[in-house]
């Protein structure tokens, strides 16, 4: 668990910020501008492509993550899932981690306020929902705990 947050740290730049209180409302605005399964098909009935029909699993998509929005460092991949098009850009992760939903929630924090993404904090029943945007790109984070001191989290991130 030490080890995977002194790789949080060092790949943070030696400073974590703590992610701000939830804000009021639910997470479906975040997960919508993150390119859900509806925001997919909306997307691709405006652009002819269907996203979702060319979604491949595989874990290397997990390697093929936005600089900004990594596997935290040490989390074990579960399952991945993407897309490259030319109109689509769709990455899905899930992950365990051994560290808390507080150490994920600013990871991820500091990592996407730093790169220019904004990010709101918001719960979902027992789900921590950390989302955003840049430019034409989102992500959205779901992080929740599990039983024996581990985290999973799903982390969805769209656009170029």
């Amino acid at each position: 668990m030490e080890a995977a947050r002194k790789a949080a740290l060092q790949s943070a730049g030696g400073t974590l910020r703590p992610v701000p209180a939830p804000v009021g409302g639910g997470s479906v605005s975040l997960a919508q501008d993150a390119a859900t399964a509806a925001q997919v098909a909306e997307q691709s009935r405006l652009a002819k492509t269907d996203c979702s029909a060319s979604v491949q699993y595989s874990n290397t998509w997990a390697a093929k993550l936005p600089d900004a929005m990594p596997v935290y460092p040490r989390g074990a991949v579960q399952e991945a899932a993407g897309v490259d098009g030319q109109d689509c850009a769709l990455r899905v992760v899930n992950f365990m981690t051994p560290v808390g939903v507080d150490d994920v929630l600013s990871f991820y924090f500091t990592k996407a306020t730093a790169a220019g993404y904004t990010a709101v904090h918001r719960t979902e029943g027992k789900d921590h929902v950390l989302g955003g945007r840049k430019a034409g790109r989102a992500y959205v984070i779901y992080a929740r705990s599990r039983s024996g001191a581990l985290t999973e989290v799903d982390l969805v991130t769209s656009g170029r």
